[in-house]
């Protein structure tokens, strides 16, 4: 053995162990694993890696669970996860090794979120947290080496006779003057404003601030525009005034901001770095003090090069009532007098006793996480976890759900969510077809259930109603799941489709959060709805409904776009599959799917449709679902992309479907030409049928 190798094998161990027991974040720790890591591989000695890496498995289990892909290149955290993956292959070590896998899974999952919006794929921003801002820290080993962060606050306000005081959690005994300066006028600037929307404003307060991701040390003043923010809504709550100021979710902001609400510049080279930060999340709008904004656009372009449908929009802004008067920023608005009453009891018992909890964890010199209100999902295939900000697990349901549950967020909205439903300022969780049960006995009910943080259930919802075809009288079983939340006069309202358990018949309706009753009429389809989302898809001004599917009657995908009136309707399709008694509704768009002759070649009645699949791409402005032809083999089909206009698609045919159907025109049992042709790719389009005055049409006919 080279002695030289071992000694500097030897050297790192102990650099690592001082690395690890340093007031530093865990990425910082798990970049140094990870380069100990690599010099034992690069020993190419079996003995060294099976010697050494051992002592560090707990730590870096531990130290990966609490790593955060957002705010680094995508390529870093790859370069992690094959770390991981090669490790994990080392059979002497298997006994040792096999929880990594969790953290494996565990970190593909979020990181696939980082890809999807680098990939202009939207996600579901209900469960994304208010009150975020960019967080710069440089490695110690190298000055010029800036690791960005995504964090948010956390504000509690306690009432004092005293004078005015700042806590800041993480605390440090001597505060950066730059931060202490900054806490002052963001409040300066908050109180500005509340004193024209209250009555009384002369309270002084002790008031903690949370920096829920603890990544060490907080200083400077660029967090100025988050605070005052923040300060501004807990104020107008501890006032009970009838106004509300809420930030919009999966917004950044930076910026230092004066008493009087003026914005200040951070400089060209941390705006450009924040702008980085920014850019490998899925934040769709990064709020940039007006000074900063051409070099925040250079970052922003530069990084567009490599990933051209990442969608970041930047929006510079030079005070405080720039801000304030911009609703696709902060929504203003007025409260009902029952909703004031109800926030009113909130903040007199739940704030206060938050505050002093607060008090007692910084006397003793250490905060404890005893944040209780649900921030996040994520689900295993066998359960589905509920975490709060900081990640850790509140608690558990049984939710059975198949692999793409991993990692695929637009999947998992489908089947849980985290809403406001009572807007009191908390999450509810909402989960559907749960699995219900005893000793070991699960049955999946199909149900849609509603839990508050403490997991006690809320109500539940169930579709029962009933319906009938000239082929049978269609039972009242039905699955239930999620598309999203929208607005229906002055009720927040949850849009849902439902799939008969024993049948062909599906519908799509939206019920009232308040009372969970239909307050829509009923879109009923004879066939299976796998996907949706809510969009303005005609360019009205209003929400449509957009939904893809398969047709029972013509053995058909399908994708339908429409909007949901008080009437009763139903999808066409052939006589013995149509629904009786109701009328065709009006569609804006309306599109069979037909299957293709490989479909035909090995017999399948149906083609297959991944649920969590339909995704709109916002900087193509296209609708892209897959439809594939082998269930067992995950997107084994043709990818299909629809354009503005609902009418042009732009078709790739999956690889793995290439390789099927090419074997099949290679044998001579299908005709020419091979499937990754332009001459295929038009046999697909002229095959696609549009509804359009009451027949189906060619696409030439739309025209």
């Amino acid at each position: 053995m080279n002695t030289d190798i071992l000694l500097t094998i030897e050297s790192s161990r102990l650099s690592l162990h001082s690395e690890l027991s340093r007031n530093t974040s865990a990425r910082h720790k798990v970049f140094a694993l990870q380069n100990f890591i690599k010099l034992l591989f690069a020993s190419n000695n079996s003995l060294l890696v099976e010697s050494y890496l051992p002592e560090f498995i707990d730590a870096y289990k531990r130290l990966l669970d609490l790593f955060l892909p957002e705010g680094i290149d995508i390529k870093i955290t790859d370069s992690i996860i094959e770390q991981i993956k090669t490790i994990l292959q080392i059979q002497s070590l298997k006994n040792i090794t096999s929880d990594l896998e969790n953290s494996l899974h565990s970190l593909q999952e979020k990181t696939l979120i980082i890809k999807n919006a680098l990939d202009g794929i939207e996600s579901d921003d209900s469960t994304r947290k208010r009150f975020i801002f960019p967080l710069l820290s440089k490695n110690n080993d190298n000055e010029n080496n800036i690791d960005g962060y995504l964090d948010t606050i956390t504000l509690h306000l306690k009432p004092v006779n005293t004078s005015q005081k700042f806590f800041t959690i993480p605390d440090e005994i001597e505060k950066d003057e730059l931060l202490t300066t900054q806490l002052n006028n963001s409040w300066q600037a908050a109180k500005s404003f509340v004193q024209s929307k209250v009555k009384k404003d002369n309270q002084n307060f002790e008031v903690f601030i949370h920096f829920n991701g603890s990544y060490g040390v907080y200083r400077g003043s660029s967090l100025g525009v988050v605070l005052t923010l923040c300060f501004i809504e807990e104020l107008l709550k501890f006032y009970n005034s009838n106004t509300v100021a809420r930030t919009a979710n999966s917004m950044v902001f930076t910026g230092p901001m004066d008493g009087a609400g003026k914005i200040n510049s951070v400089s060209a080279e941390i705006i450009k770095a924040k702008t980085a930060a920014v850019f490998y999340s899925r934040a769709k709008m990064f709020v940039v003090p007006f000074d900063d904004y051409p070099a925040a656009k250079q970052k922003l372009d530069e990084l567009k090069t490599l990933y051209p449908n990442r969608n970041l929009e930047l929006i510079p802004v030079t005070n405080l009532e720039d801000i304030l008067n911009r609703r696709n920023i902060v929504e203003i608005k007025k409260l009902t007098p029952v909703q004031r009453s109800g926030r009113f009891v909130k903040h007199n018992w739940a704030g206060i006793l938050t505050a002093i909890l607060l008090t007692v964890l910084l006397s003793y010199f250490f905060v404890l996480d005893f944040d209780d209100n649900p921030a996040s999902v994520s689900a295993d295939g066998q359960y589905i976890f509920v975490k709060n900000n900081n990640g850790k697990l509140l608690w558990k349901r049984h939710l059975r759900l198949d692999e793409l549950s991993v990692g695929n967020e637009n999947y998992l909205s489908k089947f849980s969510k985290l809403i406001d439903v009572n807007s009191d300022g908390t999450s509810e969780v909402l989960i559907a077809n749960e699995q219900i049960g005893k000793n070991g006995e699960f049955n999946t009910t199909c149900a849609l259930r509603c839990y508050d943080k403490y997991q006690n259930l809320l109500w539940k919802f169930s579709f029962q109603e009933k319906v009938s075809s000239l082929r049978e009288d269609l039972e009242s079983m039905y699955t239930i799941y999620m598309i999203d939340t929208l607005m229906i006069g002055k009720n927040n309202s949850l849009f849902l489709f439902a799939n008969n358990g024993n049948s062909f018949s599906s519908a799509v309706f939206a019920i009232d959060l308040t009372t969970q009753k239909i307050n829509t009429g009923i879109l009923w389809s004879s066939g299976h709805t796998y996907d949706g989302k809510i969009r303005d898809i005609n360019n009205d001004g209003k929400k449509d409904i957009l939904c893809i599917g398969l047709d029972n009657g013509f053995e058909d995908a399908i994708f339908f776009g429409f909007n949901l009136t008080g009437v009763n309707c139903i999808r066409p399709t052939t006589d013995n599959y149509q629904i009786k008694n109701y009328p065709v509704s009006d569609f804006i768009c309306l599109i069979r799917i037909p299957k293709t002759d490989y479909d035909f070649a090995v017999q399948n009645r149906f083609q297959s449709i991944h649920m969590g699949t339909l995704n709109y791409l916002s900087n193509t402005k296209e609708y892209f679902f897959i439809i594939d032809s082998d269930m067992k083999n995950s997107f084994s089909g043709i990818w299909y992309k629809l354009t503005q206009n609902l009418i042009d698609f732009n078709i790739s045919v999956d690889n793995q479907f290439r390789v099927k159907r090419d074997s099949l025109v290679a044998k001579g049992i299908l005709n020419l030409p091979y499937s990754d042709t332009k001459e295929y790719e038009n046999i697909l389009k002229n095959n696609i049928l549009y509804w359009k005055n009451g027949i189906w049409v060619k696409k030439e006919e739309m025209e």
